[in-house]
């Protein structure tokens, strides 16, 4: 850019010269603030951009935490490629925000810090458990050494909140004990971080190569310590069946598409969209919900972060009509 240099003259003009130069001043001093102003406000944004990963702790901080695990196979795994499970992550984090909570993601990293992960791992290994059931007993691990007084609850990624909002999740979590609210399936669960502990320490003593079921998962071992132990022993205080296990969609007589049963979506806590209710819904049942993408056969599963995303609006639309 070039300078212009203006010679001042003097007479008669010289006020109205020095005029000019004072106004041609004050706004060299406008132009001087407005950059500054736009340096500053540069520098907060960069700054922020560091720092935005810790914005939801301050924002929220009353907020509890839902955790889920994924420590994700090179390639994919059970019926999904890699992306394919990437998206439900991420459809499982704008769900569980949706309602309000804050999320989290643990993963082989977070479950190291359990001083008994090797003696564990060496102990499923010997037993021969198949490296994807290994990485479900890390999340008991993950969850039994974290000390976050919001934290305790632990979901699958393919768990998807219905009624289970963050504020009926504070009252939840007043309550000690170990909560499971799908029974012997590990899909939401609740507990002190002393209760997740004596589950670990109780399903590493328990197992084994000889240990008699037809294979080792940790849902045939919490199932196996709830037939074994009394709930008191466990430090069980809530055994329910609070989660709907299909998709929540009815077929109607001249429609297409299936449609969203509300009854289902007002008296659940939340959906388990897994392999085997999304291969009913899309095989059987013919209530899988209508996306965008084609899906082939085979393929209902790799689809479930699309199918998810349709869910949660038509589960909102359930939950403002009952307002109303």
């Amino acid at each position: 850019m070039d300078t212009i240099i203006e010679e001042i003259p003097t007479g008669k003009s010289s006020h109205q010269a020095m005029n000019r130069s004072k106004v041609f001043a004050v706004a060299i001093g406008a132009v001087g603030m407005v950059a500054f102003f736009a340096d500053y406000i540069n520098l907060r944004s960069s700054v922020t951009r560091h720092l935005r990963v810790e914005e939801p702790i301050r924002m929220a901080s009353n907020r509890p935490i839902m955790t889920t695990f994924f420590e994700p196979v090179e390639g994919g795994c059970c019926g999904m490629s890699q992306q394919g499970h990437d998206n439900l992550v991420k459809s499982w984090k704008r769900a569980w925000e949706g309602r309000g909570w804050e999320t989290r993601i643990f993963t082989e990293a977070d479950a190291r810090k359990h001083p008994d992960f090797e003696l564990l791992q060496n102990k499923l290994i010997e037993a021969k458990v198949s490296e994807y059931d290994r990485r479900c007993f890390w999340r008991w691990l993950a969850m039994a050494v974290d000390d976050n007084p919001r934290g305790g609850w632990m979901s699958d990624y393919d768990l998807f909140p219905l009624t289970l909002t963050w504020e009926r999740g504070m009252e939840i979590m007043k309550q000690t004990g170990f909560k499971s609210y799908g029974g012997q399936v590990p899909a939401l669960i609740h507990s002190d971080q002393e209760s997740w502990d004596k589950i670990v320490q109780m399903m590493i003593k328990a197992v084994s190569p000889t240990l008699d079921l037809d294979f080792i998962s940790d849902m045939m071992l919490l199932l196996y310590l709830h037939q074994h132990y009394s709930e008191q022993e466990m430090g069980v205080t809530a055994w329910e069946y609070s989660i709907w296990k299909k998709l929540p969609y009815v077929r109607v007589d001249g429609q297409e598409d299936p449609k969203i049963d509300c009854e289902v979506v007002k008296t659940h806590l939340a959906a388990h969209l897994s392999h085997r209710a999304v291969q009913e819904g899309f095989e059987v049942t013919h209530t899988y919900p209508k996306i965008k993408e084609e899906i082939k056969e085979g393929e209902y599963a790799e689809f479930r972060a699309q199918a998810a995303d349709v869910m949660m609006k038509d589960v909102d639309q359930c939950l403002e009509s009952s307002v109303e």
